[in-house]
């Protein structure tokens, strides 16, 4: 795995949806490295699976309350912001279409606008996703392909992308747009994604349910996640300290595809035992396929996926089965 740090010195950090998965690993992370966080989120402040979050300036703010966002912003002045605060899965995105587009797309403008009306200046990292490609034919995919998204979510971010690019060409802030792919690997996962779902139904003897059954994608370890965070968070502060407009999209992902069979064989290894696999009907709103090219972070960025899921799923596994006594 990477093991790079922010040769930068301490900053006061903002990260909304800080209390998630990835927020609340990339708070610990950059806490542990000397920069102060803020956590902005809409649940109650309190121990997040094991992650404390108790040396935190921690705003219980929903992001689509556009003045009560605006008080933290005035209240927490950061040097830069990671954006991560969503409805983060496609399947809630369409069962509750308007508050995915609330969060994702209203909850951003806030954002932006709140940046704008109090005159500040951060960087800023958007936390996007694979899914605003759709289904591509040609793989690996890079970030300048046409972005066809096919449900809701995916239509969400790239809204969210398109109003972070206009404001930032217009105000001159330094930003980034970083696309994750299939996150993995830690406990604070949410339970009904995929991975976590197959791990807990191996390890309490349960079968799994796959919707459709080609789907193959692009499976990103959390730590490699982090990394190519504190990665864009080097070359963002960097070029704001120097005055320099930077504004670019990149992937965070492995470049490598991996199918569910393959996840599942992953995880029968790690238990010692198999698990059964029911096959239901695909979802017209699913992506099916995914792989993406990491050349453009590795090579702009310094930064490198390492851990593929021949290696991280193993470990994912341990930690679940260390989590269920």
């Amino acid at each position: 795995m990477n093991n790079s740090h922010l040769d930068v010195d301490s900053m006061k950090i903002m990260i909304t949806g800080g209390a998630g998965f990835i927020g609340s690993n990339l708070s610990k992370r950059l806490q542990s490295e000397g920069h102060e966080i803020d956590i902005l989120d809409i649940e109650p402040r309190k121990v997040q699976n094991h992650v404390s979050l108790s040396t935190n300036k921690y705003y219980q703010v929903d992001i689509r309350d556009r003045d009560e966002l605006e008080k933290a912003l005035r209240s927490s002045k950061p040097d830069g912001i990671v954006h991560l605060a969503a409805v983060s899965r496609v399947i809630w995105g369409e069962q509750n279409p308007d508050v995915c587009w609330g969060v994702n797309v209203n909850g951003t403008l806030n954002l932006l606008g709140a940046i704008e009306h109090i005159g500040a200046q951060p960087w800023i990292v958007l936390a996007s996703s694979r899914e605003v490609y759709g289904e591509m034919n040609g793989m690996p995919v890079v970030e300048s392909t046409e972005k066809k998204p096919k449900n809701v979510y995916g239509r969400s971010k790239l809204v969210g992308e398109e109003a972070l690019l206009e404001r930032s060409k217009r105000l001159g802030l330094c930003s980034t747009i970083l696309r994750f792919s299939n996150v993995y690997g830690d406990v604070n996962d949410i339970p009904d994604r995929v991975i976590p779902r197959f791990i807990m139904a191996g390890l309490k003897g349960r079968s799994v349910e796959i919707n459709g059954g080609s789907q193959m994608f692009d499976f990103t370890h959390i730590d490699d996640t982090i990394e190519g965070i504190l990665a864009a968070i080097q070359k963002l502060n960097s070029s704001s300290i120097k005055g320099e407009s930077f504004i670019d999209d990149f992937h965070l992902l492995t470049g490598t595809g991996t199918t569910l069979q393959e996840i599942v064989s992953f995880i029968e290894d790690s238990i010692d035992k198999n698990i059964i696999v029911r096959y239901s009907s695909s979802r017209d709103y699913d992506v099916d396929r995914f792989v993406g090219n990491p050349d453009k972070a590795q090579r702009e960025l310094g930064f490198k996926a390492r851990t593929l899921p021949s290696i991280g799923i193993p470990s994912t596994v341990e930690k679940y089965r260390r989590l269920s006594g």
